[in-house]
């Protein structure tokens, strides 16, 4: 894996940009990390990030206090305590192709997250799962209709994303 620590940054704003970080240096710069995002060094944390880094963080108490604020702010939230069920498995609208399922597997050419809830739900159902922990697909394959291709990984692709 490739350092990308502040002792690597530095170097590179050392070499690369010595200006930069002769006023880090002389205290010019709020922070190290603003000395190097000023010259491409990296980009700042997006307001998402910040919120997943903060709830990773947080306390059950403190998760649970979000929640309820965003339940206010007309959200709807389960309890950060709760245990997470898959979402009910959607409809089929009318037209769309099922499959004989009662509910779209794919959308856009994209498989719909009721489709990978419901085939994960079978697999551990019926323990099709190897001895590492993966999902076996040749099962799987082999009974969807219509089967999938044995030698196209698109099954396997699509429940591991």
């Amino acid at each position: 894996m490739v350092d990308r620590s502040n002792i690597y940054f530095e170097r590179r704003l050392e070499k690369a940009h010595l200006l930069t970080f002769a006023d880090w240096k002389a205290g010019k710069l709020k922070s190290f990390t603003a000395a190097r995002h000023s010259v491409g060094l990296g980009k700042p944390r997006t307001r998402l990030q910040e919120i997943i880094n903060a709830w990773d963080k947080a306390s059950t108490q403190g998760r649970d206090d979000f929640l309820d604020h965003l339940r206010k702010q007309g959200g709807h939230c389960a309890s950060a305590t709760a245990v997470v069920t898959p979402p009910p498995v959607t409809p089929a609208t009318d037209g769309a192709k099922t499959g004989g399922l009662g509910y779209q597997v794919v959308i856009d050419g994209y498989r719909t997250s009721s489709a990978k809830n419901r085939i994960l739900e079978i697999v551990d159902r019926r323990e099709l799962r190897t001895k590492q922990g993966s999902i076996g697909t040749g099962q799987i394959r082999d009974e969807l209709q219509p089967p999938f291709p044995r030698l196209k990984p698109a099954l396997g692709l699509a429940l591991t994303r």
